[in-house]
């Protein structure tokens, strides 16, 4: 049984265990949020200050205000993805308090446009355990839960060899060594997508091999296997409360649902005690029958993204390789037997219409995949935004998964027709990077998904920037706090918030491009 506080009961595989090196630094000394609000709270009801209910007095000359502006916009960048709505109302409150500006949030524009990336700080590669001469490339990303509140800099990679790498992205300055980082061989072949415990005690990772690994962090080791696929295993989901259940699906078209709480079992087959799948759902996006290639050959449809709904523990949500159709489980049904049942379970809810056929101008119109879901908050919640092979960030409706027409993403220089590209949304529900198959990334202000408008293209208005930061293709990426990170062939780079460096940059773009890499407004 795996809770937050203790080690999960499940004894460890008979596999052996290579533990490169250790974990240090696995705390980093950032600001956090509670200082944030310790920095900007209000003063005591005193007879200095007056009543806590009394507005401040605004300063009247010009100087003071300018002064005072450039301050408080630093903070706000500073603490740009707090991962609580009730920030932005504070911050509104306090422009409005403060009587520096008429407009009520900060410009969106300014944010995205000053992320930057150091060479040297900020860049990472993974060297491969096979040969430690040659370097792995990365397939998959995650900043643990912590990283995303604020609390560390925690950033697990995945390579193409089944290592991962856990490393400290806390910044830094370009002469100080990489903190020392923790290298876990999980598998022997690729890792396709990792998941952080909602306690960050514990790591899965979705595996070439078709099985599933459960790894401790702070005790280093793999503590089980999971078997269920009959193909590789491409996406994870753990269940956001306790983390007491896992799901997993794979190119063979099926959902497995993992409840660790169940002791394992002996299996005579392989003569080892492991512990199976407590439901599966076989050919999850499947209509009718398989769909066949050209030659007659039945292909399932792969399962490419699992998400749980919010406010729904029960629920889960899948996209699939062949459309762009989306589908919600329900996982309390009754345990199934071993064999695969005759008749396929059925979703709960599933999107009225496929919006990648709707977007597709050739005359196929056929259908495309979809590589990623990502589930809003803050502003964009009650969204869904999926990333699909038609270059399009398609944004639905969370209740009843139905697409909303208006509200699209996109770019005529970004390229999604790989399914190792994958998206993801800011802690604060803001903001949008994706990933291109020509060699950039994108960020997209997605604060307003909600309202009824044609968002797609942005025609130059601010809202969209891109990041080349490799002569590669980026691939997986993620948010953290004030941080996200993106993978390219061989290297994993981080970009941050930074206006001053952003502003050498533009004032000497020649010299500084050796050393920096900054975003840029389309």
């Amino acid at each position: 049984m795996i809770t937050r506080h203790s080690p999960p009961s499940l004894s460890m595989d008979n596999q052996p265990i290579t533990v490169l090196q250790n974990t240090t630094n696995v705390h980093s000394d950032g600001t956090t949020l509670h200082a944030f609000f310790q920095r900007h709270k209000r003063p005591a009801d005193d007879e200095t200050t007056g009543p806590l209910n009394k507005k401040p007095r605004a300063e009247v000359t010009t100087e003071s205000q300018e002064a005072e502006s450039q301050d408080f916009v630093d903070d706000a960048v500073e603490e740009v993805c707090v991962p609580r709505t009730n920030t932005f109302k504070m911050l509104r409150n306090m422009y409005r308090a403060r009587n520096v500006f008429a407009q009520p949030s900060i410009p969106t524009n300014k944010v995205l446009e000053s992320f930057v990336s150091s060479g040297k700080a900020d860049t990472f590669y993974c060297h491969s355990l096979r040969d430690n001469t040659s370097f792995s490339p990365p397939y998959t990303c995650a900043f643990s839960n912590g990283s995303k509140r604020g609390e560390n800099s925690l950033l697990a990679v995945a390579a193409e060899d089944g290592a991962v790498h856990i490393l400290n992205t806390a910044k830094r300055k370009d002469w100080d060594c990489e903190p020392q980082r923790t290298i876990l061989a999980a598998h022997s072949n690729a890792i396709f997508d990792l998941k952080w415990h909602p306690s960050d005690e514990y790591i899965a990772t979705a595996s070439g091999d078709q099985t599933i690994v459960i790894s401790s962090v702070h005790h280093e080791r793999r503590l089980t296997t999971l078997f269920g696929h009959t193909q590789s295993v491409k996406c994870l989901a753990w269940e956001p409360e306790n983390g007491n259940v896992l799901c997993s699906g794979g190119r063979d078209g099926a959902i497995l649902v993992w409840d660790l709480r169940v002791g394992e079992k002996w299996r005579p087959s392989t003569h080892s005690r492991e512990l199976g799948p407590s439901l599966v759902m076989p050919q999850a996006h499947k209509n009718i029958g398989t769909r066949c290639t050209p030659n007659g050959r039945k292909v399932a449809r792969s399962i490419t993204s699992l998400t749980y709904a919010v406010g729904k523990p029960y629920s889960i949500i899948s996209s699939c390789a062949f459309d762009g159709v989306l589908r919600e489980w329900d996982i309390r049904l009754p345990s199934q037997k071993s064999k695969l049942p005759k008749k396929q379970t059925r979703p709960i809810h599933m999107s009225p219409m496929d919006p990648t056929v709707e977007c597709d101008s050739s005359s196929s119109r056929r259908p495309r995949g979809i590589t990623s879901i990502s589930v809003g908050t803050g502003p964009t919640e009650g969204l869904l935004f999926a990333l699909a092979n038609d270059s399009n960030i398609h944004t639905f409706s969370a209740d009843t998964l139905t697409p909303i027409s208006s509200s699209r993403f996109s770019h005529e220089t970004m390229r999604t027709n790989s399914f190792y590209i994958k998206s993801a949304i800011s802690p604060c529900g803001k903001w949008m990077i994706t990933g291109s198959s020509d060699r950039k990334a994108f960020l997209y202000d997605v604060s307003n998904a909600s309202r009824n408008f044609e968002i797609s293209p942005w025609e130059g208005k601010g809202g969209v920037v891109e990041l080349e930061g490799s002569r590669s293709e980026v691939g997986a990426v993620d948010w953290g706090h004030d941080i996200f990170a993106a993978c390219y062939d061989r290297v994993v780079r981080v970009w941050r918030p930074d206006i001053e460096t952003r502003r050498l940059c533009e004032d000497d773009p020649e010299e500084q491009k050796w050393n920096w890499n900054w975003a840029k407004r389309l």
